[in-house]
């Protein structure tokens, strides 16, 4: 999937509805710009329906592959600094019925940072060149990623500099092995990776689900969002324990139902755009 040359500010904010190359569009313009933490457009800007894309279709792919064996399936997008373009990951990572989501990193070594350094002008590849060498000589090569992705989101010099040069995710998609909507966990998960613009789900019957992080979507600190989450639970719990289901039946829609809609008011709260398909259709905004 590759990204366009178009930016945001070619297209007109008024449209009700996104292609999926608007949508890309949109993101690159978001990932190309500083903070790094913003999400794409004001909430209010947000279309009304988005045009089914390759993220969709990547969900729908998870989703088949959850079928067979019941367990979670996912793939990370990226963002390249140095092409300006994105791209979904090749490799369809595989979890736990428990795993909620695919937070990965793209395969860099060492050979391929040096690579890449080869790409910048001169002067400010010799200070990352520096950086780099301290970074890697701070722990062993398979813990690289966990230490490239703690400078990618600092609000530092450093920062800034790394990313400008590595490929960064943008985006996640997974598959929910049973029929459930996005769940307030991946509500916590998106919020949780400033780097993350959307997050798309694949439900077991074919329905999608979209979030989106907009320019007014709340920054949570890491430890004032683990007290949300423990409210979050607190409030599906007892919405699902007052409808007093009778039976598995019941217990199933109404807990798709509290999830809904915690995850609407979750939404609605805190500016992020979220977004519902039938299976093969595009999808339609709900927050």
């Amino acid at each position: 999937m590759e990204g366009s040359d178009r930016t945001a500010r070619d297209f007109q904010p008024t449209e009700t509805r996104w292609t999926s190359e608007r949508l890309q569009a949109e993101l690159v313009d978001a990932c190309r710009r500083e903070p790094y933490k913003r999400g794409i457009v004001p909430f209010e800007q947000l279309p009304h329906v988005l045009e089914v894309g390759d993220a969709v279709h990547a969900a729908t792919a998870c989703v088949r592959g959850s079928a067979i064996d019941g367990k979670e399936r996912g793939v990370s997008m990226f963002y390249d600094p140095l092409t300006k373009k994105m791209a979904l990951e090749r490799e369809v990572r595989v979890g736990d019925e428990r795993t909620v989501s695919f937070i990965s990193f793209p395969s860099l070594n060492e050979t391929e940072l040096h690579r890449r350094l080869r790409q910048m002008p001169p002067d400010r590849a010799a200070f990352l060149s520096h950086a780099l060498f301290a970074l890697t000589i701070m722990g062993p090569e398979e813990k690289l990623a966990d230490r490239l992705t703690a400078i990618l989101a600092e609000n530092t010099a450093y920062g800034a500099l790394f990313r400008e040069a590595i490929p960064r995710i943008v985006g996640n998609v997974h598959s929910h092995p049973v029929p459930m909507p996005v769940s307030y966990v991946d509500i916590a998960t998106f919020l949780s990776q400033p780097s993350i613009k959307q997050m798309t789900v694949g439900l077991s019957d074919g329905r999608v689900e979209m979030l989106l992080k907009t320019t007014d979507t709340t920054v949570f600190a890491e430890n004032e969002l683990k007290q949300k989450m423990e409210g979050w639970r607190v409030v599906l719990e007892t919405r699902v324990h007052d409808a007093s289901p009778k039976n598995h039946e019941q217990w199933f829609d109404y807990n798709f139902r509290a999830q809904r809609a915690l995850a609407r008011s979750i939404a609605i709260k805190h500016k992020i755009g979220y977004f519902a398909g039938e299976p093969n259709a595009d999808l339609k905004r709900i927050v």
